[in-house]
């Protein structure tokens, strides 16, 4: 695992984040935010699709269990498409028992936060796959 970053700085990234529960994104939208990001908010996967297909997101935090389109659809739907394909994806969930399975059955993303998380946990998830130096 890369070591967190002592100067968090995702001044002009763009992070789209896909979850369906209010206080969670809300909270999740706070803590990239604090490092400097913008954030663009989804509450399920076909906004979270609508917004990339308009947008230039810098990286994605997906929840996997949203309604109308699942974030693990979204994400694949991401993978495919050639705009967006360059994407840096990380899967989040509560179900750890599937977090883990795609995990290990998976290369398409690049990272996965496992509910509950840190603040610390997820900033260092989005500073390592934006500056994987």
């Amino acid at each position: 695992m890369k070591k967190f970053k002592n100067h968090i700085n995702l001044t002009g990234k763009v992070i789209l984040i896909a979850e369906d529960n209010d206080g969670l994104r809300s909270l999740m939208s706070g803590i990239v935010s604090f490092g400097g990001a913008r954030v663009i908010e989804a509450c399920n996967g076909q906004k979270c699709l609508e917004i990339i297909s308009g947008e230039q997101i810098d990286a994605a935090i997906i929840d996997i269990h949203m309604p109308n389109i699942d974030g693990l659809t979204a994400a694949s739907a991401i993978r495919t498409d050639d705009k967006s394909k360059s994407i840096p994806i990380i899967l989040v969930s509560s179900d750890h028992e599937k977090l883990a399975k795609i995990e290990s059955e998976s290369s398409s993303v690049e990272g996965y936060i496992y509910k509950p998380f840190s603040s610390k946990d997820m900033l260092q998830k989005v500073v390592n796959i934006l500056s994987p130096d």
